[in-house]
């Protein structure tokens, strides 16, 4: 940032999802004006965010294309988005990400849609055009985007992503929340394999 001083209507932005990552030195007063807090995106922010990288121009799966919609770049399109969409959205054991205990002895379960950020959306468009890719390589014919891409890329993400903490140490989750550090006793990742016994259980009669 040295020598932007000399230089007239200047705006430096520094954007961050790891806002712990950064060097205190960077946040001292008169370096950043304004500090603002960016809130998780919703389902139809979410939308928004997907529409921009998973273009119209992008290629498709050609049934999901042609046999089922008719040619229709924009229904196809529109039909990967809210495959990724439900498979974030979808609150069910596997979905299941982590239990937050708070001290006035509540249990909260996040579940993956709790935790998506617009790195997170961003990044399973890349796994997904990367699924694409890998399988036309496989199969030796060209290709596109299938809904299956989408479902398996959500899936990817949230399994493999390097920003959740790979231990169960809670200061490295409490970095990730929207809790106050105060009022949380404990939090617990629920691990996949958890998360299959708990489906099965719920298929018991």
């Amino acid at each position: 940032m040295d020598g932007l001083e000399s230089l007239q209507n200047v705006v430096v932005m520094l954007t961050s999802n790891r806002p712990d990552y950064i060097d205190p030195a960077v946040l001292r007063p008169e370096r950043i004006d304004r500090k603002v807090k960016v809130s998780r995106p919703d389902r139809d922010s979410s939308r928004e965010i997907l529409s921009i990288y998973l273009t119209p121009d992008l290629p498709m799966d050609p049934h999901l294309l042609c046999e089922v919609h008719d040619g229709d770049r924009e229904a196809a399109r529109q039909a990967l988005i809210d495959a990724a969409l439900e498979a974030l959205w979808k609150r069910s054991p596997e979905t299941e990400f982590l239990q937050v205990h708070t001290r006035n002895g509540g249990v909260e379960t996040l579940y993956w849609k709790d935790l998506v950020s617009g790195a997170i959306l961003t990044s399973i468009v890349e796994r997904a055009k990367d699924l694409a890719i890998r399988r036309a390589i496989e199969e030796g014919h060209e290709t596109g985007l299938r809904i299956e891409d989408l479902q398996k890329a959500v899936q990817m993400e949230y399994r493999e992503n390097e920003i959740f903490p790979k231990t169960d140490v809670q200061e490295d989750w409490l970095k990730l929340l929207d809790y106050e550090p105060d009022n949380v006793a404990s939090v617990k990742p629920i691990r996949p394999a958890k998360a299959a016994f708990a489906a099965t259980r719920s298929n018991v009669v």
